[in-house]
């Protein structure tokens, strides 16, 4: 892990000018079976997937030590990556948020985390969502073994990372931040991975809009601290700017319905069916069972 982000490939490789060379980037990686909206519906529940299966999962169970958050959004933000470069079209979003979460488990030092855990935990949380329907995970661990490499390629093994927290604890102890705020502002920095600005600005700055709009959240305004925000050797307005863009994603959120939820998974469902059974044939012989046989449409 490289010790400074200015130097690091995550700053290098991951990190756009503009939001215009970003779209630009994006060119030609939209899905050819699911609309812009669903696109976007589609990433914003599997992140929350991410989040949710991450919570549940436990590093010493003996202990009840779970995750750390920073470890469920290393996961976050390789899904992210690998997006950026692939279409929905590509591979199973299901299958890659698994593989992520195994992957994010190894970059962060957790070992040989096991992926029946992760996969089971998939299962429990999809079937407590009455929208999901069935199958809700059809691979074996075979499968994430294979698509963790896959991942791996697709990055070009570009797995460095930097989060906004460490910032974001040390400029809220700085600034005499109470721990509501703080609490507040480290939700709002977990949502910003369902967002691009992610790619747009680096972390100390995402930290910084983060308390900003915790205080407008816990404190109507963040007038308390306004002199801090002052003080600090930054543009005023692209810190303005951001935190608009943060506000503008919850206000679209709050107007967005559910309506896309049943559709779009069994779009996906039904997208992957037939790669699937070549899959399958390249697994039966690894004594892998999966899911895949509930589903009396796979022959």
């Amino acid at each position: 892990m490289a010790a400074d982000f200015w130097t690091s490939t995550h700053c290098k490789h991951w990190l756009f000018s503009s939001e215009a060379e970003l779209s630009g980037f994006k060119n030609g990686k939209k899905s050819d079976f699911l609309t812009p909206n669903q696109e976007e519906w589609l990433m914003e529940y599997l992140l929350n997937l991410i989040q949710e299966i991450g919570e549940t999962l436990l590093l010493d169970p003996k202990k009840k030590v779970t995750w750390r958050q920073g470890v469920i959004s290393t996961a976050k933000l390789l899904f992210r990556r690998f997006y950026l470069l692939s279409k929905f079209d590509d591979c199973d979003p299901r299958l890659i948020v698994v593989t992520c979460l195994f992957l994010a488990a190894k970059l962060e030092e957790y070992g040989q985390f096991k992926i029946e855990t992760i996969i089971e935990s998939f299962k429990t949380i999809m079937k407590s969502k009455k929208h999901a329907g069935e199958p809700y995970f059809i691979y074996t661990m075979y499968y994430v073994q294979d698509y963790e490499f896959k991942i791996l390629a697709a990055l070009e093994f570009d797995l460095v990372v930097f989060h906004p927290y460490r910032d974001l604890v040390s400029y809220a102890k700085d600034a005499q931040m109470n721990d509501d705020i703080l609490k507040s502002s480290w939700a709002v920095v977990n949502d910003m991975y369902k967002t691009d600005v992610i790619f747009l600005y680096p972390p100390y700055f995402l930290s910084l809009a983060a308390l900003f709009v915790g205080c407008v959240h816990v404190d109507g305004a963040a007038t308390q601290h306004i002199s801090w925000f002052n003080s600090l050797n930054i543009s005023l307005d692209e810190l303005r700017h951001l935190v608009t863009s943060i506000l503008s994603y919850y206000a679209s959120v709050k107007d967005r319905t559910g309506e896309h939820k049943v559709s779009v998974l069994q779009q996906v469902h039904d997208r992957f069916l037939v790669p699937l059974r070549r899959l399958a044939e390249d697994h039966r012989d690894r004594g892998g069972n999966s899911d895949l046989k509930r589903d009396k449409r796979v022959a």
